[in-house]
């Protein structure tokens, strides 16, 4: 007579993990996208106030109020319009490329457990018991809902439905006729995972091509700085000591003053344009997206605004 501990132990309906979703990503992008925006319209009107003279708030203490501290407040409005963002849709795409690098590894292994005459059902259970990285949850969770009992075909639609990428959506596109027409699983599954590496491998060779570019761009734009950096340091201050000592007077000396206070706020706005502009290029160039150049944007910037505010000596009349 067997014991208890023989008797096989009855199933267990898990609860399936928390996968990624496509939908819920975007609404996390977008919360984060409008507070961002709400952030940098905030500190924008401190910027106006500052510039109109209507308030005195100061990131470098001793200047007033003035064009100076409006710009400061202008950069800190793109740096929180720019870098939150950029994190969090940064974080999605490279969520989305990690589950979209292993997807082709997955649907070989279910097509190879196919060719050896299990059911789509079977053949996706037996593949659920490998690592698939990022993807691992998502195939946990459709070997949970097949011990559920839901049909294949409505896995797979739910797997495409959550992902929901442009890639994966072809991909199941080719599935989904494939089962209407009543062909071979397997060898659906074998193209369609063929064709997906190549996909990947063509992105990844054209990054490796871009990169250098986005090498350049940075390059490019610390030359700029460098350049921007000397003349603010060196060549504003001997002209506003000449202009002090021309002896022209006190108005001489003062209209020196505007002119190199107007030439440094030019030198500021270019660190500026420069700053948001390579950034979106250079991430434009590496991956297509713009969106891939928010955060290095805004590290241009942040770059640009310690340079000239804070280690470039103050421009008297600047404020």
């Amino acid at each position: 007579m067997s014991g208890s501990g023989d008797r096989p132990a009855s199933p267990r309906l898990e609860r399936p993990p928390t996968p990624f979703s496509e939908e819920r990503a975007q609404r996390r992008d977008r919360r984060t996208l409008r507070g961002s925006i709400v952030a940098a319209l905030a500190l924008w009107v401190v910027a106006g106030l500052n510039a109109a003279g209507t308030v005195t708030l100061e990131i470098r203490p001793g200047e007033g109020a003035g064009w100076n501290p409006a710009l400061d407040f202008v950069v800190l409005g793109l740096i929180a319009l720019l870098l939150p963002y950029g994190i969090v849709r940064a974080r999605h795409i490279r969520a989305v490329e990690g589950i979209e690098r292993r997807l082709p590894d997955f649907l070989g292994d279910v097509a190879e457990s196919g060719s050896q005459g299990l059911t789509l059902t079977d053949a996706i259970r037996t593949a659920a018991r490998g690592q698939y990285g990022p993807l691992t949850p998502e195939i946990r969770r459709m070997a949970t809902e097949l011990n559920w009992g839901v049909p294949a075909e409505e896995v797979l639609a739910g797997l495409e439905q959550r992902l929901s990428t442009p890639l994966v959506k072809e991909a199941f596109a080719v599935v989904g006729r494939a089962q209407a027409t009543g062909g071979r699983y397997p060898e659906v599954l074998r193209r369609v995972a063929h064709d997906l590496r190549s996909t990947q491998l063509m992105r990844e060779r054209r990054r490796d091509m871009m990169r250098t570019y986005v090498i350049v761009v940075a390059l490019a734009y610390a030359v700029f700085l460098l350049t921007v950096y000397v003349l603010a340091a060196v060549y504003l201050p001997e002209l506003l000591a000449a202009g002090g000592s021309s002896g022209f007077g006190s108005t001489g000396y003062l209209v020196g003053t505007a002119v190199v206070a107007s030439l440094f706020l030019a030198l500021f706005v270019a660190v500026i344009a420069h700053g948001l502009g390579d950034g979106l290029v250079a991430g434009f160039l590496y991956r297509g997206r713009f969106a891939e150049g928010l955060t290095l944007s805004a590290g241009l910037l942040m770059v640009g605004w310690v340079v000239l505010r804070f280690v470039v000596a103050p421009i008297a009349g600047g404020a």
